[in-house]
């Protein structure tokens, strides 16, 4: 079995809220599953975070985030992961 993250894991890896990851699952960037022991957690394959962040692993803040000025917002997070993820995995 893959290594899999619950949606509070993978939010804290990318560096984003966990309704931003939920605004990227919604939209199909992201794959997720139900847990099968707990239906109401959601997992989502490591593999597909290590995908989306690539080697650089740069950290995401969404729209608002003061305590880090100069950052990315949502829409540039997204036209990111739409330009360098196919929706094809």
């Amino acid at each position: 079995m893959n290594d899999e993250l619950t949606m509070t894991e993978a939010a804290e890896r990318l560096g984003i809220s966990r309704t931003t990851l939920g605004r990227l699952v919604r939209e199909g960037v992201l794959p997720v599953r139900h847990n099968p022991l707990d239906k109401r957690e959601r997992l989502i394959p490591e593999e597909a975070i290590l995908r989306l962040v690539g080697t650089g692993r740069p950290r995401f803040v969404s729209d608002g985030a003061g305590d880090n000025a100069g950052g990315p917002n949502a829409s540039e997070v997204k036209e990111w992961i739409r330009a360098r993820w196919p929706r094809s995995c």
